[in-house]
Order: structure tokens, then C-alpha cells, then sequence
């Protein structure tokens, strides 16, 4: 019976895994700097995801609408892990913003990261799409806004496979 089995990469090494034939479909982020894209990959958009400012219940930038990333100049930050695509652009946003931010752990996981947020220890950003509504934590987007870009990429087949034809039509629909 067929199947579909799912690996977790950051973007940046999901496109070298989909070159290398060792993924046939990744589900991704083109707006990483540094990386171009290869011109053998077919891209099929998904949609986008707003990053946003996640606070603890309370917190005193909560009362804005939008939050100016300088205001968080003097706040203390968790990431994700070194040298993944949110840590680094969590990294730029905050030095585009003028500051240096105070990074006080790295989590590799976004529910350990809403659960320290929750519990008044830190400020984070984070997609949108990761922020789980069990935990208390209170979302701001940034002014100006910051979206990612999901997108689907194949490499160019000489002659279709069905059931990668089976997951992009799955994908389309779900859009």
C-alpha cells in the first residue's frame, strides 16, 4: 500500500534534500535570504502566514494594535534553534529594528517556546500558523507586517509520478 511519509527540514535544507531526491515534495518557505532557487523546481503557492509578536496574557505591549519591533528593543527574547529559518529571521527583523536582542533560550519546538511565553519569562516571534490556542499568550502583528510565503516545490519530472501528482492536487484543493 502506498504511502506518504513526512520529514521535517528548515527551509534551507529542504531545497538540497529535494534536488538530492531524498524528499519528492517539500512544503516550504522561499523567502529565506541567501538561497537562490533552482530553476529546476516547480513552485505551486499555498498561501501566506503573518509572523507575529507573541507576549505573555498582561504584558504591557499588548494594549497596541501593531507593535513597532524597536519597542521590543529592552525586552527578553527566546528563538528557535541557531541558524533556523525563524531564528534567523527573527535575528535580522530585530537588528533592522536597531537593536541587538536579548536572546535568553533557543527552543526547537514552538509549544515549549508558547509555554515560556505563557509563563511571563520572555517575548517571541512566530508564524502565525504555530501559535496553538491551548496556551495563554497574547499575538500583535508588527508594523510594519512580515509575512512568509508557503509554497509547494517538485523537481521538474520527465514524466509525471501519480502520486506526486496525488499530493499537489491534494495541496491545490486545500488552499
Amino acid at each position: 500500500m502506498p504511502f506518504v511519509m513526512l520529514l521535517e527540514f528548515e527551509p534551507h535544507e529542504s531545497m538540497p534534500a529535494l534536488r538530492r531526491g531524498d524528499a519528492d515534495v517539500i512544503i516550504t518557505t522561499t523567502d529565506f535570504v541567501g538561497h537562490p532557487l533552482d530553476p529546476a523546481i516547480d513552485l505551486m503557492p499555498l498561501g501566506s502566514d503573518e509572523v507575529v509578536l507573541v507576549l505573555p496574557p498582561g504584558h504591557q505591549l499588548t494594549a497596541h494594535d501593531a507593535v513597532p519591533l524597536a519597542a521590543c528593543a529592552d525586552q527578553r527574547w527566546i528563538f528557535d534553534v541557531d541558524r533556523s529559518y525563524m531564528s534567523d529571521l527573527s535575528t535580522r527583523l530585530c537588528r533592522e529594528a536597531g537593536f541587538e536582542p536579548a536572546v535568553i533560550g533557543r527552543f526547537n519546538n514552538y509549544m515549549v517556546a508558547l509555554q515560556h511565553v505563557e509563563g511571563g519569562g520572555s517575548i517571541t516571534l512566530l508564524p502565525s500558523l504555530a501559535v496553538d490556542p491551548r496556551y495563554r499568550v497574547v499575538t500583535r502583528p508588527l508594523s510594519p507586517p512580515v509575512t512568509r510565503r508557503i509554497t509547494a516545490a517538485v523537481r521538474r519530472p520527465a514524466s509525471p509520478r501519480p502520486e506526486i501528482t496525488a499530493v499537489l492536487t491534494a495541496l491545490r484543493a486545500a488552499r
